[in-house]
């Protein structure tokens, strides 16, 4: 967008949303009439998971004459991946009778359960994922032609934040390990 003679102005806006859900290896069951997914790989990240990227950026060029021109950028991007256990909101553990895992609303779902030489039963173990990051940046340059030569000379800079959270074994996670018989 041209603002006045040498001054021109530009911004872009993009917006990403997107949602997946990675099922589980065991069909879903109803116990207790809550209808529950059992799991069948406790390390397979099975469950909805959501990304949602946003990034702006604003930019201005100004020309002082025809060999001197300043360029300032600005732009801003933000990443929200978040994964999530199949029993997310559900005290599935509790409808089984095991007391004391489903204790507050970031403690749903079911206990990871592990018996060697069978599919694992429960939740996904190290979710949920909420990782966050936030990534500001402010650069300007001067450039000026004189000839064949051209000297360009700028600064920046780039300010990132991220979070990340993780819930390795929030609900606990039950292993029983079968001693070799020697058959």
């Amino acid at each position: 967008f041209d603002i006045a003679k040498g001054d021109h102005l530009f911004a872009r806006e993009t917006y990403n949303n997107v949602s997946t859900y990675t099922p589980s290896i065991l069909p879903n069951v109803n116990v207790a009439g809550i209808d529950i997914n059992p799991g069948g790989n406790i390390a397979g990240f099975s469950g909805p998971a959501t990304n949602i990227a946003h990034n702006a950026v604003l930019g201005y060029t100004h020309l002082f004459t025809q060999n001197l021109i300043a360029e300032f950028r600005a732009g801003y991007t933000r990443v929200l991946n978040e994964s999530n256990i199949p029993n997310v909101g559900k005290n599935v553990s509790q409808a089984f009778g095991i007391q004391g895992v489903n204790v507050n609303n970031s403690l749903t779902g079911l206990t990871a359960l592990d018996i060697t030489g069978y599919a694992g039963l429960g939740d996904s173990i190290f979710l949920p994922i909420v990782d966050t990051s936030n990534t500001l940046e402010y650069n300007g340059t001067l450039s000026w032609i004189h000839g064949p030569h051209s000297f360009k000379a700028g600064a920046a800079y780039i300010r990132r934040g991220g979070r990340t959270e993780q819930n390795a074994f929030g609900l606990g996670f039950d292993i029983f390990i079968a001693p070799p018989t020697g058959n």
